[in-house]
């Protein structure tokens, strides 16, 4: 039983990197409450090498030291 284990560990150690690459890059995206483009401006001044790379009524795209964020903009209502 531990032996068949160990080859399925082996399988998905081999296969996984080389059959299931995705497509797409995944990024983080963040909640700002309402205040996303302010926020990629600041963390823009703080990142060297960052930028804004496009800002949406709804969202903000950012790159910082190279990496992508997606900033929401969406207000909570309480």
């Amino acid at each position: 039983m531990a032996k068949s284990v160990g080859n399925v560990e082996k399988y998905l150690r081999v296969n996984v990197n080389s059959k299931f690459k995705m497509k797409n890059p995944i990024y983080p995206c963040l909640w700002f409450d309402g205040k996303a483009a302010e926020a990629a401006t600041f963390y823009c001044s703080v990142f060297a090498d960052s930028h804004i790379t496009s800002n949406m009524p709804m969202v903000v795209l950012f790159e910082l030291a190279g990496k992508k964020f997606d900033g929401i903009k969406w207000r909570t209502s309480i």
